[in-house]
Order: structure tokens, then sequence, then C-alpha cells
């Protein structure tokens, strides 16, 4: 549920943006994160998020934080998101699936992918999956925290973005249809809030 703000232009290095989506960009250039229609995604998406470098060379990661890794020790987690990009996007895009015992902290265990470039589309939506089996590693570190994070490095340039929505993560080792976690609007806003 996009709770609040719905543009950050530019957005400022080292805080939260958006919800739990947090931004870092080594305080290089400009980044603007705005609020996007998403129609055509899937019929209980509506927004996406775009993460757009319009000036200078460095990275944009975006990272989101959320609890409840020891709920899932010794199993398998699929994470699954829908990426597209804007005319001047280059950049291939690192996503990383973590848990940490605190933001930034020592990662416990991951699960890595590298979506290509090429493999992303300017007009259409595609899903990508990958997966994370937690372990002692972070049982004994109570490290309860999944940190989620999608890096771009390129020059700085109109259209030079990448959207996101859809992100799910769930127990298992196969993606699921989207789906929200309560039967209603106001329940999943009221799950969102916790915060």
């Amino acid at each position: 549920v996009w709770q609040r703000g719905t543009d950050f232009s530019p957005a400022t290095n080292n805080t939260y943006q958006t919800d739990r989506f947090f931004l870092i960009s080594d305080s290089v250039g400009t980044v603007n994160i705005t609020r996007q229609d998403a129609f055509g995604v899937d019929k209980d998406i509506r927004y996406a998020l775009r993460a757009e470098r319009t000036t200078e060379t460095n990275s944009r990661v975006l990272i989101n934080i959320t609890e409840g890794a020891l709920s899932h020790i010794r199993q398998t987690l699929t994470l699954s998101y829908y990426l597209r990009k804007g005319s001047a996007f280059t950049s291939d895009i690192s996503v990383s699936l973590s848990t940490r015992a605190t933001k930034f902290g020592t990662i416990r265990d991951s699960g890595d992918r590298t979506v290509l470039n090429s493999d992303l589309s300017t007009t259409t939506w595609t899903r990508f999956t990958q997966q994370i089996t937690i372990t002692s590693a972070t049982e004994t570190n109570l490290a309860d925290l999944f940190e989620i994070e999608w890096a771009a490095t390129q020059p700085g340039a109109s259209g030079a973005y990448f959207e996101i929505t859809g992100v799910q993560l769930e127990a298992g080792s196969v993606a699921t249809p989207f789906r929200r976690n309560a039967p209603s609007l106001q329940g999943e806003l009221a799950a969102c809030q916790r915060y």
C-alpha cells in the first residue's frame, strides 16, 4: 500500500522515502523517487516506485527492511517483484535479499541475483524471483530483519530510471500470484502502519 508522499524530488540520501523504502545515493547527483501508475501489472497492484538518476554517475540503492526472519528458520523463502525500465536506463540491477540483526548490520543469510538490463522492458512489466534459505546463522545472531536491496549504477540522464512494484516475500520455493495480506484495503493499510 502506498501510504504517503507521491514525489521525493530530489530524494535525500540516506533517508526513508515512501513507506519502508530507503535510499542510498552517496550524496552525489540527483535521484528522484516518484509514484507512478502501474495499471496492467495485476488487478491488486495500482502504483509503482520510480527511481531515476538524473545527474552524476554514482549508484542508487533502494532498500526495504521488514522484520520476521526468525519466524522462518530452516525454511526457504521466495522474493518476487516486477521491474520496468526507462528509455535511457542502461544498468543491470543487483538485487540482494539478506537477514541482519540491524539495518546495515552483518549479513547472516543471503540470496542474490543480477537482473540484466537486456531482460528489462520499457513497455511491459517483467516479474523476477529469487530465493533465500534461513539457516542457523540467522538464528544464532538473532538476525530478525529482512533487508532487500535493488542497486543500479549508470550516468544520470532523463529517462535513466527503473520502476518496481508488486514486491512479495513468502514462505516456499515458488512465487505465487501477487496478493494482499489482508482481505481489504483498510486491513492492508493497518498492517502496513504497524511501524
